[in-house]
Protein backbone atom coordinates (compact mmCIF):
# COMPACT_ATOMS: atom_id res chain seq x y z
CA UNK A 1 0.00 0.00 0.00
CA UNK A 2 1.36 3.31 -1.06
CA UNK A 3 -0.34 6.13 0.86
CA UNK A 4 1.35 8.67 -1.41
CA UNK A 5 -0.60 7.26 -4.37
CA UNK A 6 -3.65 9.52 -4.81
CA UNK A 7 -5.71 6.89 -6.62
CA UNK A 8 -5.09 4.36 -3.84
CA UNK A 9 -6.25 6.91 -1.24
CA UNK A 10 -9.34 7.58 -3.35
CA UNK A 11 -10.13 3.84 -3.47
CA UNK A 12 -9.81 3.64 0.32
CA UNK A 13 -11.98 6.72 0.82
CA UNK A 14 -14.51 5.44 -1.70
CA UNK A 15 -14.59 2.08 0.05
CA UNK A 16 -15.51 3.72 3.33
CA UNK A 17 -18.24 5.70 1.55
CA UNK A 18 -19.55 2.49 -0.03
CA UNK A 19 -19.73 0.86 3.41
CA UNK A 20 -21.32 3.87 5.08
CA UNK A 21 -23.91 4.52 2.42
CA UNK A 22 -24.41 0.85 1.49
CA UNK A 23 -23.80 1.59 -2.18
CA UNK A 24 -24.36 -1.37 -4.49
CA UNK A 25 -21.49 -2.35 -6.77
CA UNK A 26 -23.34 -1.26 -9.91
CA UNK A 27 -23.42 2.30 -8.50
CA UNK A 28 -19.76 2.56 -7.51
CA UNK A 29 -18.06 5.62 -8.95
CA UNK A 30 -14.59 7.06 -9.46
CA UNK A 31 -11.56 5.13 -8.25
CA UNK A 32 -13.71 2.41 -6.65
CA UNK A 33 -15.36 1.69 -9.99
CA UNK A 34 -11.99 1.72 -11.79
CA UNK A 35 -10.43 -0.66 -9.24
CA UNK A 36 -13.17 -3.13 -8.27
CA UNK A 37 -10.85 -5.90 -7.04
CA UNK A 38 -8.91 -3.56 -4.77
CA UNK A 39 -12.15 -1.99 -3.58
CA UNK A 40 -13.59 -5.41 -2.65
CA UNK A 41 -10.39 -6.29 -0.80
CA UNK A 42 -10.56 -3.05 1.20
CA UNK A 43 -14.30 -3.45 1.87
CA UNK A 44 -13.70 -6.88 3.39
CA UNK A 45 -10.56 -6.00 5.34
CA UNK A 46 -10.91 -6.27 9.12
CA UNK A 47 -9.37 -2.82 9.69
CA UNK A 48 -11.84 -1.17 7.33
CA UNK A 49 -14.71 -2.86 9.13
CA UNK A 50 -13.31 -1.84 12.54
CA UNK A 51 -12.90 1.79 11.51
CA UNK A 52 -16.14 2.31 9.59
CA UNK A 53 -17.97 4.11 12.41
CA UNK A 54 -14.93 6.25 13.18
CA UNK A 55 -14.67 7.23 9.51
CA UNK A 56 -18.34 8.23 9.56
CA UNK A 57 -17.77 10.39 12.65
CA UNK A 58 -14.73 12.06 11.07
CA UNK A 59 -16.65 12.71 7.87
CA UNK A 60 -19.37 14.43 9.86
CA UNK A 61 -16.80 16.53 11.72
CA UNK A 62 -15.09 17.43 8.45
CA UNK A 63 -18.41 18.70 7.17
CA UNK A 64 -18.86 20.77 10.34
CA UNK A 65 -15.45 22.36 9.74
CA UNK A 66 -16.17 23.05 6.06
CA UNK A 67 -19.58 24.56 6.80
CA UNK A 68 -18.66 26.34 10.01
CA UNK A 69 -20.70 29.47 10.41
CA UNK A 70 -23.02 28.64 7.51
CA UNK A 71 -25.28 26.11 9.21
CA UNK A 72 -27.62 26.73 12.12
CA UNK A 73 -26.60 23.55 13.94
CA UNK A 74 -22.86 23.59 13.29
CA UNK A 75 -20.58 22.51 16.12
CA UNK A 76 -18.43 24.87 18.10
CA UNK A 77 -14.66 24.68 17.71
CA UNK A 78 -14.22 23.24 21.21
CA UNK A 79 -16.69 20.44 20.47
CA UNK A 80 -14.98 19.60 17.19
CA UNK A 81 -11.58 19.62 18.86
CA UNK A 82 -12.65 17.29 21.68
CA UNK A 83 -14.50 15.01 19.25
CA UNK A 84 -11.41 14.60 17.07
CA UNK A 85 -9.32 13.57 20.07
CA UNK A 86 -11.99 11.15 21.25
CA UNK A 87 -12.12 9.51 17.82
CA UNK A 88 -8.31 9.42 17.70
CA UNK A 89 -8.25 7.55 21.03
CA UNK A 90 -10.89 5.11 19.79
CA UNK A 91 -8.92 4.42 16.62
CA UNK A 92 -5.69 3.88 18.58
CA UNK A 93 -7.45 1.30 20.77
CA UNK A 94 -8.84 -0.53 17.75
CA UNK A 95 -5.54 -0.60 15.88
CA UNK A 96 -3.02 -1.13 18.66
CA UNK A 97 -4.77 -3.16 21.35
Amino acid sequence: MDWTDKEFREVVSGSFAILSQEISEDKWAGAARSNPDLTKTILNHEITLKLKKDYDKLTSLRNDVHHAGYLKDNKKYSNIYSSVYKIFDEVKKKLFN
